[in-house]
């Protein structure tokens, strides 16, 4: 079971891995306040469940790793210039002495160009310790993507370019799109956006068609009629040509 609050920034999952998992999403860097959140929400269940806990080791959970405060922050960026230059690797190999990890958003892929980047220990940390460095290396990937960025301004410029307007286009008149394409293109182009590459387009685009882009949300669209692969792809193409002509329209 699961309980989604009506703004959908708190969900409390019932018998997934445990018994309780409290998930709140907030946008930009504000680890502290969905944390602040979800200790309030942490505070309401405890007050009426007498939860699993023990004095030496903290929250007992079903995952060793979530063992002891079982908090995981976790925060998701865009990380084109990286990919592009090819030093994803290199950095996010940094990161587990630190006892963070960063890994592709969606599956095994580096298509959408989105890594999540996580804490993978609970134990013997402090809530504050983990959302701290949490921060840290999230501002510390975030320079060295600006440095990439800046890097493919000189370096690789045109190829890049051209592959943008190529993502470009395709979205504005494809006729059948798959879900994994339509994200690897989505990305290119909200880097277009970001540099000043593709201009008269605002970049709230992105977060619109991320959404309208999933199968679940067109099958959800279409009243829940069986719909084939391709009639999702259809619908998809074209759901993206209509959300990028009304961003075109307002820029």
């Amino acid at each position: 079971a699961a309980y989604i609050s009506a703004d959908l920034g708190i969900s409390i999952l019932i018998n997934e891995d445990d018994h309780l998992k409290i998930q709140v999403m907030t946008p930009g860097l504000s680890v502290a306040q969905a944390f602040r959140t979800a200790a309030k929400v942490d505070d309401f269940i405890e007050a009426k469940l007498d939860l699993a806990f023990d004095e030496r080791m903290g929250y007992l959970t079903a995952q060793p790793t979530n063992l002891g405060t079982g908090l995981r922050a976790s925060v998701v960026v865009h990380l084109p210039g990286l990919v592009y230059t090819r030093n994803i690797e290199n950095i996010s190999h940094s990161f587990p002495q630190l006892g963070l990890a960063v890994q592709p958003l969606y599956g095994g892929g580096e298509g959408a160009h989105l890594y999540k980047i996580s804490n993978q220990l609970t134990l013997g940390y402090a809530e504050a310790e983990i959302i701290e460095n949490l921060r840290a290396a999230v501002g510390e990937l975030a320079a060295h993507e600006r440095r990439a960025r800046k890097a493919l301004s000189y370096v690789g410029k045109d190829s890049v370019e051209d592959g943008v307007w190529r993502a470009f286009g395709i979205l504005s008149y494809a006729r059948s799109l798959t879900e994994e394409e339509t994200l690897d293109l989505l990305s290119r182009v909200r880097y277009g956006i970001d540099r000043g590459i593709i201009t008269g387009v605002s970049g709230d685009c992105y977060g619109e068609i991320m959404v309208a882009a999933r199968d679940a949300y067109l099958r959800y669209m279409a009243g829940g009629a069986e719909q084939t692969a391709g009639e999702i792809a259809g619908m998809r193409a074209a759901r993206v040509r209509t959300i990028l002509d009304r961003y075109r329209a307002q820029g």
